[in-house]
């Protein structure tokens, strides 16, 4: 088992193959972390931990599909014992179709990816034993006005932030904070590919940035332990938007 003896403070990124996952992790090394970098590409996790290590920071490799139950299990194993500070889900996935047109298989996969994999790698990380400060959930506005053939995502992202409410209840007496952040439509891969299953042209200018909602994760974290933010809504603002 690989165990680290590193004295720095430990984040865990989900998704880092990502936009917002590597936007997050990036920024998170900047201010002092050692973050280890999860995901299924880890061509692009290993660019991604050799542009931080470039920068003198710190980046460790935990590469691994989530919703396969012993890669997720090496994937905690890789971790070690020693205490994980931070915790950020933003692995995410993205199905457009309508309920009748969503088989349960596709369903399914929409659950496996933004509820189960969350859900039991918090359980097998034991946030209490590992001492445990924050953990972020990212999930989506789309949740908060669900639209026309967006059932099986934002019901899985819903009930990702239902997750993150009962964790903030059953970890409060350990001083565990958690942030549910529900971020706009971001420039990355995924959002190409959600205008893409909208018939619609990518446009990035005119999205938020995953370095913006990177900049809303690391501010949360590094609050006073005296003060803890619970959610987090972030809209693209677009130029001329009074202020």
């Amino acid at each position: 088992m690989n165990r680290s003896v590193s004295t720095m403070p430990r984040a865990l990124i989900t998704g880092a193959s990502g936009g917002i996952g590597g936007a997050i992790a990036c920024q998170l090394a900047v201010v002092g972390y050692e973050v280890w970098l999860n995901g299924r590409d880890e061509e692009r996790l290993k660019a991604l931990a050799t542009a931080i290590r470039s920068s003198g920071c710190q980046a460790r490799l935990a590469p691994g599909d989530l919703t396969q139950p012993a890669e997720l299990t090496t994937v905690v194993e890789a971790l070690g014992d020693g205490p994980l500070d931070l915790v950020v889900h933003s692995l995410g996935a993205f199905h457009l179709a309508s309920v009748a047109d969503t088989p349960l298989d596709v369903l399914d996969r929409q659950l496996a990816v933004n509820l189960r994999a969350p859900w039991e790698l918090t359980r097998q990380l034991d946030p209490r034993g590992r001492a445990t400060r924050d953990i972020v959930f990212v999930s989506t506005t789309a949740v908060l006005a669900p639209k026309a053939g967006t059932g099986a995502y934002t019901a899985a992202k819903a009930a990702l932030g239902a997750l993150a409410e009962t964790l903030r209840d059953e970890l409060a007496d350990a001083g565990i904070r958690v942030l549910t952040l529900y971020p706009g439509r971001t420039a990355s891969a995924m959002q190409r590919e959600v205008c893409r299953a909208e018939g619609q042209e990518y446009h990035p200018e005119e999205v938020m940035r995953p370095d913006d909602v990177a900049a809303m994760v690391v501010a949360a974290v590094s609050l006073p332990r005296s003060a803890e933010v619970t959610e987090i809504v972030m809209r693209h603002r677009r130029p001329g938007t009074p202020r």
